[in-house]
């Protein structure tokens, strides 16, 4: 079974796993709210940004600590091109890369796991919401007080991003959906995929992200390592702000 996770299956639609899960993070039902503290939103988003990066191969997480850029990702949108531009850039700065491994001349070859997801979270929330609303995904509108809000423009546009994951949830494995599927579990989103119940739900997210730590090799096997990271994040910042 664990194999079938890396084949494609009709939730193959959505190529990216940030762009799906943004919506996910909003209720297309009461005026697309978050779903989420907009801290949490800005660190999931960061998340599932290296998630993109690690499953198209550009990045590498080594054990549990290290990031490693290993090549420009082939056919990604200008928004995860801008960010893995901005790690390699980091990492050769210095500030935020790891001493260790180093090359030849002593330069740090790849940047901390918990660096990489403040160095997205600073502004990825507001590029996705810019990049889905030029893309025609969401529409730009203000309401009565001048406040600056958005829509989808299609109400089956919800339904198709939530698709991977339900897909997953059923037994029908995708790189993206059972990726989608350890977000979901670490954000607390289960209500989201309107689909089972949160007690009947959380055995089978649960069964998912065990099946990728313990039986699949790379890259899936990095997502949940990158879930553990993102989860010890949120805990940290979010708990700090809302006292």
């Amino acid at each position: 079974m664990v194999e079938n996770m890396l084949q494609p299956s009709r939730a193959q639609t959505w190529l990216c796993v940030r762009h799906a899960l943004f919506l996910i993070a909003h209720d297309e039902d009461s005026g697309f709210r978050r779903r989420l503290h907009p801290v949490t939103l800005n660190f999931a988003l960061s998340a599932a940004l290296l998630c993109d990066l690690v499953l198209s191969e550009s990045c590498v997480v080594r054990g549990s600590e290290l990031v490693l850029p290993v090549r420009p990702p082939a056919s990604a949108d200008p928004v995860t091109a801008h960010y893995y531009a901005a790690a390699v850039a980091r990492m050769r700065r210095g500030p935020g890369a790891q001493t260790e491994p180093t090359d030849s001349r002593g330069t740090p070859q790849g940047l901390g796991l918990r660096a990489v997801l403040f160095l997205f979270a600073a502004d990825v929330t507001a590029r996705t919401q810019e990049q889905l609303t030029t893309a025609g995904i969401l529409s730009k509108h203000r309401d009565w007080f001048g406040r600056t809000r958005y829509s989808l423009t299609r109400p089956d546009l919800a339904d198709s991003a939530r698709l991977p994951a339900r897909d997953a949830v059923t037994g029908q494995y995708s790189a993206i959906g059972v990726t989608l599927c350890t977000l979901v579990r670490s954000l607390g989103l289960h209500d989201a995929l309107l689909l089972l119940d949160r007690s009947q739900l959380e055995p089978v997210l649960a069964h998912i992200e065990r099946l990728m730590r313990e039986g699949t090799s790379e890259p899936l096997a990095m997502i949940p390592v990158i879930n553990d990271t993102l989860r010890g994040v949120i805990k940290e910042r979010v708990v700090g702000v809302m006292g």
